[in-house]
């Protein structure tokens, strides 16, 4: 499979990478693809397993651990006086029928990089990376424990759909930014031939710069599976992918005789 043995050596390979320009729409078209899945399974991954096992643990938080309550002129009512404050791998999920637990009090509880979610007396507060915002509940449109237990249990049994039509929007979503990315790192790929007096069109940029994304994608690939955190690993792909154009777009001669055509599909 051509296409497969083009994407592992632009791994390694400037040389390579240099002559892929010649490489004609249909092998552009494979490399792009490539990209895009690879950069879309681990985020695709994550997204699923952390919203099935939110979504249930608040589940069971809620119908096990709240107490009974009632929404009645947007007020939260309940007999119990009992405030629960809960610790879940996402975040915190909070209740509290009196004043005295507020919003205040759930950002206090919030690590800076969790979300939390407190059922109060005035409505819903929520507190998401140091930002908060409290939600009527005439907005929210909840008026028993029982009605947001139903309302939960409905969200449970029709995530698989609503799922999939999440991953289809990302997935879209993300051929648009690969998509952009590649076209406007590509432009300097242009200008940086340009300036070496190469004989380099801009179509020739455009997929030397789709070749030279493949090591940061797949190093983030890598990293992303395996739950490694890493630093600035924006800013160091960017500068890995520009160092490796720069090596590719060298390695084309002035008069553009010298390395031999690609005329892969």
């Amino acid at each position: 499979m051509t296409f497969l043995k083009r994407f592992f050596k632009s791994i390694y390979s400037p040389d390579d990478i240099a002559t892929y320009r010649h490489v004609k729409t249909g092998g552009l078209i494979a490399q792009l693809i490539l990209l895009v899945c690879l950069a879309f399974i681990p985020t695709a991954y994550l997204v699923t397993t952390v919203s099935k096992t939110l979504l249930t643990d608040v589940h069971q938080v809620i119908k096990n651990d709240f107490p009974e309550f009632t929404v009645k002129d947007g007020k939260l009512q309940s007999d119990s006086k009992k405030a629960v404050v809960e610790s879940l791998d996402q975040g915190v999920l909070a209740f509290n029928a009196s004043n005295d637990m507020d919003e205040d009090s759930l950002s206090q509880v919030t690590p800076v990089n969790k979300v939390g979610v407190g059922f109060f007396k005035e409505g819903i507060a929520l507190e998401y990376f140091g930002t908060s915002q409290t939600i009527p509940y005439s907005m929210a449109n909840i008026t028993s424990k029982a009605d947001l237990v139903k309302t939960l249990d409905t969200a449970i049994s029709s995530s698989s759909y609503v799922m999939t039509l999440v991953l289809i929007f990302m997935f879209i979503l993300l051929i648009v930014i690969t998509l952009i990315k590649v076209f406007f790192y590509g432009l300097f790929a242009f200008f940086l031939g340009k300036s070496g007096r190469k004989t380099i069109s801009y179509l020739d940029a455009v997929r030397i710069s789709a070749f030279s994304w493949t090591l940061m994608t797949v190093f983030t690939f890598i990293a992303e599976t395996l739950n490694i955190s890493i630093s600035y690993l924006s800013e160091f792909n960017i500068l890995i992918t520009i160092v490796i154009m720069f090596l590719a777009v060298k390695r084309i001669p002035t008069d553009d005789q010298s390395l031999p055509q690609s005329q892969e599909k």
